[in-house]
């Protein structure tokens, strides 16, 4: 199995990962190699419930899915995304845990491609970690579009799914969690980018189809991406 298991989780919800991370694997291969010239080490995929033990510490079920560049290891509580629909508001549908996925695997492109230490910085809605955050949206786009023209990949991936990715990417905007819990924005403390940002770097993804057009390291303006 790709997909390491803790807990007690259904063999319908492991065998999704499964199918997912494979192709994702099989993506990033061709693309780190044509692109960088770069072997793809893939990543640890862990599937657990309640709480689990990582080189970055404890990863709990609130702190939502994460990346451990410690153990280079993607954690999800597969709980969490019934809790992205009841308290953040996204749209239901199986494409959010596919998405999710992406964008934490798009964490571990940044780890092997050197740049993943830049997301450990301040926050601000210029800052090196909202980039990061945005730059692995941009990969979770990139993934989808080739999911999507795969006729091997076994789910037809349709407008609909596009729109649950949309609505995720809205729902976990620092924009919209801030004024949910406070009812105020402060984009000093932004550490994701906002909803628009969220939305607009996969989609740049999803269209483009290629690793190599995002600048969003060297473009002053992060709102401001090459035309298509």
């Amino acid at each position: 199995m790709r997909v390491e298991v803790q807990g007690d989780i259904s063999q319908e919800v492991v065998a999704k990962f499964e199918v997912a991370v494979l192709h994702m694997d099989m993506v990033w291969t061709n693309l780190l190699k044509e692109h960088r010239g770069l072997y793809f080490y893939p990543p640890r995929v862990v599937l657990y419930l309640g709480g689990v033990n990582t080189k970055c510490g404890q990863g709990l079920i609130h702190h939502g899915p994460f990346y451990c560049s410690g153990d280079r290891s993607v954690y999800i509580d597969p709980r969490w995304f019934e809790r992205l629909v009841d308290e953040y508001g996204a749209r239901a549908g199986e494409f959010s845990a596919l998405f999710i996925l992406a964008h934490e695997i798009g964490h571990h492109i940044q780890e092997l491609t050197g740049i993943f230490h830049r997301i450990l910085s301040a926050p601000g809605d210029q800052s090196m970690r909202v980039r990061g955050e945005l730059e692995a949206d941009f990969l979770a786009g990139i993934w989808t579009r080739h999911a999507a023209d795969d006729p091997e990949f076994p789910w037809t991936i349709k407008e609909e799914d596009l729109d649950i990715a949309l609505s995720v990417a809205r729902a976990v905007g620092d924009d919209t969690v801030q004024t949910r819990k406070s009812g105020t924005i402060d984009n000093s403390r932004w550490g994701h980018g906002s909803a628009e940002q969220r939305q607009l770097y996969f989609l740049h993804g999803y269209l483009s189809k290629d690793f190599m057009s995002c600048n969003i390291w060297t473009n002053p303006d992060i709102n401001n991406l090459p035309s298509l």
